[in-house]
């Protein structure tokens, strides 16, 4: 999980690991487990925030980082911790 990144911030390192393109499935399959800090000590796993991304494949980073359905859940996971 990288330390002091929350948010969109957050899933930008841990996708930073990652050839794009590349498919949603793949990403679950590769990363999907791993915890994205939404917001500081709430950490969820990044299936979590792909579950309602309609996306089959994202050309690049910014494809999955501007994603509305993952824009959207990182926002709700942020707001149900306030």
């Amino acid at each position: 999980m990288p330390e002091n990144k929350y948010g969109i911030a957050a899933l930008e390192v841990l996708i930073s690991k990652l050839d794009f393109p590349i498919s949603k499935q793949e990403i679950i399959d590769r990363f999907g487990n791993e915890m994205v800090e939404v917001v500081e000590g709430h950490p969820v796993r990044l299936w979590m925030l792909l579950a309602n991304c309609p996306e089959k494949r994202f050309e690049s980073r910014e494809d999955f980082l501007t994603c509305d359905a993952i824009v959207e859940a990182v926002r709700t996971e942020q707001e149900e911790t306030a």
